[in-house]
């Protein structure tokens, strides 16, 4: 079970076209992952269902994004956490 709810650096951090998402859930709930352009707007959702307790991984493939900064956002349950990732190309 992990320590602490949230996302863990992602990495390899700036990436290309590549990026593995790591997080953990200390509670069984319906949980989505997403990124997010820095208007707020969803780029993609890498999850959208319920997950157990426990580490989590993803990956997401950008190769058709943009270069630049986007977010990772996870909920699960009333919980949230968001990280900065840099896509160069």
């Amino acid at each position: 079970m992990p320590a602490e709810f949230g996302l863990q650096a992602a990495f390899p951090n700036p990436f290309n076209p590549q990026l593995t998402i790591r997080y953990g859930l200390t509670e069984d709930a319906q949980t989505s992952v997403k990124i997010l352009n820095l208007q707020g707007q969803t780029v993609a959702t890498l999850e959208n269902r319920f997950q157990k307790v426990g580490n989590h991984e993803l990956q997401w493939q950008a190769a058709d994004n943009a270069s630049g900064v986007y977010l990772v956002e996870v909920v699960s349950g009333e919980k949230s956490d968001l990280r900065k990732v840099l896509l160069t190309k």
